[in-house]
């Protein structure tokens, strides 16, 4: 959690496991190959992130059936489920039609909704209050299936609308404006489309409200289409001035690991910052796979202290603490280290470090989670449910 590739990794990670078994009968990522019940049929499947909607041919204990062999797929997921005559999703309320048998929809309040919008007597450009109206007004004649459904949206939208000091006559005139506008997108045959497109630069929101005026003016609003450029940013036109990798800092040879392996003038990328590395023991060949956002040598630096001091604060510390705990002295040189690929930021190096863990299998990050899983053992009581 709070890293931006952990939301779409848990789509595809909920797909791979749930999905494309349940309903392509595709078994290649499954955690459990267990073959769904021939009985169970489902007739339509939709999922936004951990929100599922399904409609399904059966009783309310075929869905009791279809959610415990769903359970099985994938134990570390576990759905539930709700069956009733009107079902919540997302900001829809859905039903079915006892004449027609047909889906109904209208738009969801939840019941902790307090009903606040943004206020009529604030301060935010009149434009962006009248907006917030109207976007509440078009969610409800977008979604709601019937008229009778609308009129009950809207009403119950207008008192909210009143609790935030908005004048009736306002309410009025977004709400004509709102239907009005509807039934203009609706007629599609008799709309002109644009057959021009004028792109041009963006200086000011007051120059644009001109130039679209004068195209107003001259009636060209059905003909011409402007669309506004936005100018090249100061980051944009700005270029890096550090054309070198900078130079070692180090006050002496013996605080810069690096540079004493491969040579002060020799090595060029122990400030390198934001990287992937690979460190090899020099005494049995075993390797490690790490990242830091640090100065390159500032990380490898702590290794080698870890190594020397004969402490567990870094995983080489720890490596020659179990594997080579009949060493009477360090040497001078106990590992050799290298930079195996640059990263941009730290959801970058993390993915880089798990796929190069993944396919070099290093013995002594192997070694780390087997002593990480003697150390720490939970029970089921210890596991706090959120």
């Amino acid at each position: 959690m709070g890293s931006r590739p952990a939301p779409p990794l848990a789509i595809l990670y909920v797909y791979l496991t749930v999905e494309k078994p349940l309903l392509e009968n595709d078994f290649t990522y499954a955690l459990n190959h267990i073959p769904k019940p021939p009985d169970i049929i489902i007739e339509y499947w939709d999922r936004y992130v951990d929100d599922v909607f399904s409609a399904i041919q059966g009783d309310e204990q075929t869905v009791d059936r279809l959610f415990q062999y769903v359970n099985q797929l994938n134990p570390d997921i576990q759905f539930t489920h709700e069956c009733e005559s009107e079902v919540p999703y997302l900001d829809l309320l859905v039903s079915r039609d006892p004449t027609t048998n047909s889906p109904l929809f209208n738009i969801y309040f939840k019941p902790t909704n307090l009903g606040i919008f943004l206020n009529y007597n604030s301060h935010h450009p009149r434009s962006t209050i009248i907006n917030t109206a109207k976007n509440e007004y078009k969610r409800a004649l977008k979604n709601c299936s019937t008229d009778d459904l609308k009129s009950k949206a809207f009403k119950r939208i207008s008192y909210t609308l009143l609790d935030n000091d908005y004048p009736s006559y306002v309410i009025d005139e977004i709400l004509k404006d709102v239907i009005s506008n509807e039934f203009k997108k609706s007629d599609v045959s008799t709309a002109q489309h644009p057959t021009s497109v004028i792109c041009l630069p963006f200086i000011s929101e007051q120059c644009s409200r001109k130039v679209k005026q004068a195209i107003r003016n001259q009636d060209l609003q059905d003909k011409v289409r402007i669309v506004f450029k936005p100018g090249t940013t100061l980051k944009q036109s700005l270029v890096r001035t550090k054309f070198t990798p900078t130079k070692c800092t180090s006050q002496s040879l013996n605080t810069c690991t690096l540079c004493q392996q491969y040579g002060r003038y020799e090595y060029k990328h122990c400030q390198t910052k934001s990287v992937v590395y690979k460190i090899k023991c020099s005494l049995c060949d075993d390797e490690y796979i790490g990242e830091t956002g640090k100065a390159f040598r500032c990380r490898i630096r702590t290794h080698f202290l870890s190594v020397k001091n004969k402490n567990r604060s870094t995983a080489l510390g720890v490596h020659f603490l179990e594997s080579h705990a009949d060493l009477v002295s360090i040497p001078d040189q106990p590992f050799t280290a290298s930079l195996i690929e640059l990263c941009t930021d730290w959801p970058n190096r993390k993915i880089a470090e798990a796929t190069y863990i993944k396919n070099l299998l290093p013995a002594i990050n192997t070694q780390l989670v087997k002593t990480n899983t003697k150390k720490k053992q939970f029970s089921v009581d210890s596991w706090a449910v959120f």
